[in-house]
């Protein structure tokens, strides 16, 4: 067993924490050694076995399992598990927004470099971090060290790369621009989805030079028009590098409203627009829809059923996994409420949006590639219902053990072993003092001292010292043989109890088989920084870090190395918490071509041989910049040759 386990096991005999640590390390971490070390000391007197156990029984009849409000540093209040019927809007009211600053991912922990370095480059300052840009110049460096970089300005630039994905650049600093440009991105990765979005057709999209940079291409353009515009530009073959999402903002302006205080807000307010939009442009995408994004929710206690687009996560929900924080969402911090909220049917988008509240997550956050919502429908939740029972039992038997050893221990307040040794030494010592003794009236008196011993001690009088001291020699050797064996079954019990109830793929069993599950699709960790999974790759994610419309990098990193990062940021800067965005893997993984639209087709090809216009005339223009340049030194050659030769004649 580890040292954590173990020192667990002492804590639950009612054995102060330091005192069991420093026990067991001097001890090998060997449990029953560490027991006997404890109790041979001059330490304080044990502790009051029906107090310290009676407490401990009453604290595991609560079941608390994993990272809770007594050993974390969460700073809020215990808060209830889903409540359906709370009022969508007193749950908003309550978030509060914080100042922009940008995060670095710090992955010191982890001893290797960080590739999420936060890239800020400011224009008033002219100074700048981060690494080398995909594809550009030196010219372009040495603009950007300048701060006078502009990537709407770099034509070169605004050409895609083989095989790199089209991006969407948010202009604007707000939450909402900042956020939606990551969830367009996501969401134009799911082929139903886009499909949806992009199959009713306008007749005119009409069209600019200048669209991607925020140039209107109709004077009163539709939100779904562009939202159809930037998903077509995702997902057709467009060879335009990036392009902004100001035409969307622009268009839903007026349906905004006073800005949003959490991106809890603007997520649902996005994802209710999207669906609403799409809905009401066509009645047959209400069903699809629905399956796509709402989550069914039901209470027994209420019988009421609700729909959930998104989970929120506060700070009292927090924990390091994710089936840990729905553990607590679903059926609170102790289970009490398992049975009582569960899924009726999960929506093949789900939505998790940490609000963090300014608050960290003791240990950092373990990102989950899959996730499998079924645990918390009926058929499932009996598993886990089962896990915590076993663990009840085994926690009860536990205390029973750890009570009868506590009694074995002490008796009123003294320890038994060392007042049996002190016992059997001062027999002995009489003993053999009574072979030496001359005189009736010593050995009366030493006769009745062992007579009142032997009384106090349980043993009846009349006895030998010889015979006392086997009696009581045996008392010490039965209980020191009951505690060892006591030891034994904590340890088999401990053992037993490393049932994990948040591992739910191992509690699921071979039921995974059989079961689909969900995959991480992405990740917002800010309005600045996101991540998306490779639909060619599932262990390589595109990350994406933003400096308005100044700069971006893209870089592509493993799984692991997302996973390891996520971990820290959640744990140390964790301020403005971040969004997960999980798939139905067959959803996510369906193979289909984009939706047909013709119209929105002739506008990314238009739009191609736009940039090929801008390009070849970037390229003609710098030709004769560069043309010009060479006639001009070729111009100073020659007239400081003349001066010269204008020089030696005047020398001749």
């Amino acid at each position: 067993m580890s040292l954590d386990e173990n020192i667990s096991r002492l804590v639950d005999m009612g054995i102060e924490t330091d005192i069991a640590k420093k026990a067991l390390e001097e001890t090998g971490n060997q449990l029953d050694a560490a027991i006997n070390s404890i109790y041979s000391k001059n330490d304080p007197d044990p502790p009051n076995y029906n107090e310290a156990v009676q407490a401990k029984y009453n604290e595991e009849n609560n079941f608390q399992h994993g990272n809770d409000s007594r050993n974390v540093e969460l700073g809020s209040h215990m808060s209830a598990p889903i409540e359906i019927d709370d009022d969508l809007k007193n749950t908003l009211s309550k978030y509060k927004s914080y100042e922009r600053a940008p995060i670095q991912l710090d992955d010191s922990d982890d001893n290797h470099e960080s590739k999420m370095d936060y890239v800020n480059l400011d224009s008033s300052s002219g100074e700048g971090t981060g690494g080398n840009m995909m594809g550009w110049s030196s010219e372009n460096m040495e603009d950007i060290s300048a701060g006078e970089y502009n990537m709407l300005e770099d034509v070169p630039r605004e050409k895609r790369l083989p095989n790199a994905p089209g991006v969407l650049i948010p202009l604007g600093s707000d939450t909402f621009e900042g956020y939606m440009a990551p969830v367009l991105m996501i969401f134009a990765q799911i082929p139903s989805l886009r499909d949806i979005i992009l199959k009713h057709e306008f007749f005119n999209y009409g069209f600019s030079a200048n669209w991607w940079k925020g140039q209107p291409c109709l004077p009163d353009s539709l939100a779904l028009q562009e939202i159809q515009r930037l998903v077509a530009f995702l997902s057709y073959d467009s060879e335009r590098a990036y392009a902004t999402t100001k035409l969307l903002s622009d268009a839903i302006s007026e349906i905004v409203g006073e800005g949003y205080e959490s991106v809890f807000e603007f997520v649902s307010f996005l994802y209710k627009q999207l669906t609403d939009i799409l809905s009401t442009t066509n009645c047959d995408f209400e069903k699809p829809l629905s399956k796509l994004f709402e989550t069914k929710i039901l209470s027994l206690t209420s019988e009421h059923q609700e729909s959930h687009q998104c989970f929120t996560i506060e700070p009292s929900y927090f924990h390091s996994t994710v089936y840990g924080i729905m553990h607590r969402l679903f059926w609170g911090r102790d289970f009490s409420n398992i049975g009582k909220n569960r899924m009726i049917r999960p929506s093949d988008i789900l939505t998790f949006v940490f609000d963090a509240d300014g608050q960290n997550i003791s240990g950092g956050y373990q990102l989950s590639q899959k996730f499998y919502p079924q645990i918390y429908t009926a058929p499932y939740e009996d598993l886990i219902k089962e896990k915590i029972k076993q663990l009840k039992a085994l926690r009860k038997k536990s205390a029973e053990i750890t009570s009868e050893m506590l009694r074995l221990r002490s008796f009123k307040g003294k320890k038994v072993n060392s007042m049996l040794e002190g016992t059997i030494n001062y027999l002995e010592r009489e003993s053999k003092q009574k072979e030496d003794a001359k005189g009736q009236e010593k050995i009366d008196t030493n006769e009745e001292k062992v007579k009142e011993s032997s009384e106090n001690a349980g043993i009846a009088p009349n006895l030998s010292y010889s015979q006392a001291v086997n009696e009581l020699t045996s008392i010490r050797d039965h209980i020191n043989k009951t505690i060892k064996e006591d030891a034994m079954k904590l340890e088999q019990i401990s053992k037993e109890q490393q049932i994990d109830i948040f591992d739910v793929e191992k509690i699921l069993g071979t039921e995974t088989e059989s079961l689909e599950p969900w995959i991480l699709a992405g990740i917002i960790l800010n309005d600045q920084q996101f991540c998306v999974l490779s639909e060619h790759d599932h262990n390589i994610w595109r990350c994406y870090f933003f400096d308005g419309m100044n700069n971006y990098e893209y870089e592509e990193m493993p799984f692991q190395e997302l996973q390891s990062q996520v971990r820290v940021y959640s744990k140390t800067t964790f301020e403005r918490g971040m969004v997960l965005i999980y798939v139905r893997k067959s959803v996510f993984e369906a193979k289909s071509e984009p939706a047909k639209n013709t119209n929105l087709e002739k506008f990314i090809e238009k739009d191609n041989k736009q940039l090929e216009t801008e390009l070849q005339e970037y390229k003609k223009e710098h030709e004769n910049i560069e043309q010009e340049d060479d006639m001009n030194i070729s111009d100073k050659e020659a007239g400081e040759g003349d001066e010269t030769q204008i020089g030696e004649d005047l020398i001749d």
